[in-house]
């Protein structure tokens, strides 16, 4: 399996800035830059020089970040049963959604739905599989798009999602979680 990247240095920095309560004013003045700056890197621009004081600035990993700009860093290829990744798109972006399955039971869990349904359903139905839960890694629109045709296909199944980003009919679940 391949999995290809879905988040690129512009959008760890900015999820990390946002995580942190720094706005993009805020980090061009800590770094004595301009915010035109900060806004051309969280746009997908590679200023390397710039990256590295901001990944500082974040306590993230300047060199795995160059990586990521440079489009070095792809995860390794590896084969694993029970686990399937299903891509679709949301605008420019490819967004991953996951099936973790037992061989035996044929019980599955969802991890983020994307954007389309249908490819999910399909692998379901064709590998005879039965969706114990959905869980869902954060609500922004792209993770969560085609949830309530997942819900309605496969019998509403629970669906946990962090207690911070709570959305309705989901199950709050936090750090620690079994």
């Amino acid at each position: 399996m391949n999995v290809g990247l879905e988040d690129f240095h512009e959008d760890i920095l900015g999820k990390a800035m946002r995580g942190l309560g720094i706005g993009k004013s805020e980090m061009a003045h800590r770094l004595n830059s301009e915010k035109s700056q900060i806004e051309a890197i969280l746009n997908g621009e590679v200023d390397e020089k710039l990256i590295i004081s901001m990944a500082g600035m974040l306590d993230l990993d300047g060199a795995k970040l160059i990586k990521s700009a440079r489009k070095e860093w792809p995860p390794l290829h590896f084969e694993l049963f029970g686990l399937r990744q299903i891509n679709s798109i949301y605008g420019d972006m490819i967004v991953n959604a996951y099936l973790v399955w037992e061989e035996d039971s044929r019980k599955a869990w969802i991890f983020d739905t994307g954007t389309d349904a249908q490819p999910i359903l399909e692998f379901i139905d064709k590998e005879k599989l039965r969706v114990d839960a959905i869980f869902l890694t954060h609500t922004h629109r792209d993770h969560v798009a085609c949830l309530r045709d997942l819900l309605n296909e496969e019998g509403n199944p629970k669906v946990y999602v962090q207690k911070l980003e709570l959305l309705d009919g989901c199950v709050p679940i936090e750090e620690g979680f079994e």
